[in-house]
Parts: C-alpha cells; structure tokens; sequence
C-alpha cells in the first residue's frame, strides 16, 4: 500500500473502532510530509474521537500555520476546539474557514453552532442561521437551521410579556379570522402557504418597523402579524396542526373573543 494511500486506511481504521491503531500510519505519515494535509486532519479527527482534544488541537494548529489558506484544517481545528468546549478560541478559527469557504453550508453551520454557544453572540448565531437557510435550502442542514430558528422566534415572542401571551397577537389573530371570512377558502391556503414559505428565511416577529407584503393577499403586515395570519389560516384547515408558531394560547383566547 502506498504511504499516499495512508489517510483513507486509517480513516477506515477508525469508522471500524480501531482509532488508536489509526493512529500509528497517520503519524508515519505526517512524519514524511508535515504539509500533508489530510493527514493531519486524519490524526485530529482519530484523537478526537479520543477526547484527546489537546493533541488534537496541537496537531491541527501546526498544520495551519504550515497552510494558513486551507479552510478544511481550519474548520477542523474549530470544530476540535468546540468540542473541547473551548468555544472563545474555537470561534475565530471558525470564521477564518468561514471566509476562506464561505460557500460551504457545514463550515457556516460550525460557525453558527459556535456564536449559538456564547451569550454574546446569539443574535449573530441566527443571522448565520438564516444564512444558510436561505442560500442553502436543500442542503443537510436546512431543516436543523429552520427548527432552531423557529425556536429562538418562539422564545422571543415569550419574552416580550410577563404573563405568557401576547395581546396583540390576539388581535390580529381576530383580524385574520374577520379578513377569512371574507375571501374563498382556497385562497385563505394560499395565503397561509406563502407565508409559511416566506418564514422559512426569517420574520422578524417584535420589530413592527419592518413591512412584509404578499402575492395573495393585499396589505402591508408586520412579521408577527403574519405570523398569525398563517397560524389562523393553517387551523381552519386542520385545527389539530401545529405550524410551529408558537401562539396556540393567542390562539385559543382569540377564538373565544370572536366565537368561532
């Protein structure tokens, strides 16, 4: 077997469970070539499937100074680190392989698992998020970026009120109940469908600055506002759903208000 062959050997070693056995090809051959790239990232990955997260780290870190434009060791190194828990060191090596990848959904997505860990920098975690969801709504990781956004909009839309609901999202619950009424009800789908479709990139649900408008529906609304248009809208077709607003209470409180 060739050395250059090394790297996707020991790789196999370790997917079998043999990681230390990995080991010992993988520094022979980072021995012969400490340029070589995959091999390091082949001795981070088997070390830190160790929880050897210090070597690993070390091993990576020599790597990089030796390929400072390689985004593959960077994001490595990143991840290691992150695993480590060692999120503050982690983060600028997340955001050099961000910038030297910054087409690649995974490196994005470490990016915005690491800023998600750090207080200080949740609300730059879900720009990235809504990053990804938008650029990349196919990919692996679209669904993950979605519920974790859908999440934190749940537990903002919590945070504005003491006693656990929202007044003013019972009222354009009510609205909403008024204005579908008084359309067709394939339309009322169209209308709920779009704004689902649109939610999935990001409403911005307590800023009522900022204005939405829809094909199938005329008007000027807010981001809760919609938010609510597409929860009543999805109810009347199936009360039993959940869209993941959020609001069923405001909901629940606005459907005895009207009486439907």
């Amino acid at each position: 077997m060739g050395w250059s062959m090394t790297p996707t050997f020991a790789l196999a070693l370790s997917e079998l469970g043999r990681v230390e056995e990995s080991l010992v090809p993988l520094n022979k051959c980072l021995n012969l070539d400490p340029s070589y790239d995959n091999a390091a990232i082949a001795i981070g990955v088997s070390l830190s499937k160790l929880q050897r997260y210090d070597e690993a780290a070390f091993v990576l870190k020599t790597a990089a100074k030796i390929q400072p434009d390689n985004a593959l060791i960077k994001q490595n190194l990143a991840a290691t680190l992150a695993r480590a828990g060692k999120y503050v060191e982690a983060l600028p090596y997340f955001r050099q392989a961000a910038s030297l990848a910054p087409d690649n959904p995974a490196v994005l997505m470490g990016l915005a698992h690491c800023l998600d860990s750090m207080d200080a920098h949740r609300k730059e975690a879900l720009k990235v998020y809504k990053d990804v969801l938008k650029r990349f709504p196919d990919s692996q990781f679209a669904e993950t970026a979605k519920q974790i956004l859908n999440r934190a909009g749940q537990a903002d839309l919590r945070k504005v009120v003491a006693d656990g609901y929202r007044p003013d999202a019972v009222e354009y619950m009510m609205g909403a109940m008024k204005r579908f009424a008084e359309i067709p009800r394939e339309q009322v789908g169209r209308v709920a469908m779009e704004i689902a479709r649109l939610g999935e990139t990001g409403l911005e649900i307590n800023n009522p600055l900022k204005r939405y408008s829809l094909t199938n529906l005329d008007g000027d609304f807010s981001g809760l506002q919609l938010l609510c248009y597409m929860h009543v809208g999805m109810a009347l077709f199936d009360p039993k759903v959940d869209c993941g607003s959020g609001l069923q209470r405001e909901y629940e409180i606005a459907k005895g208000m009207t009486g439907k």
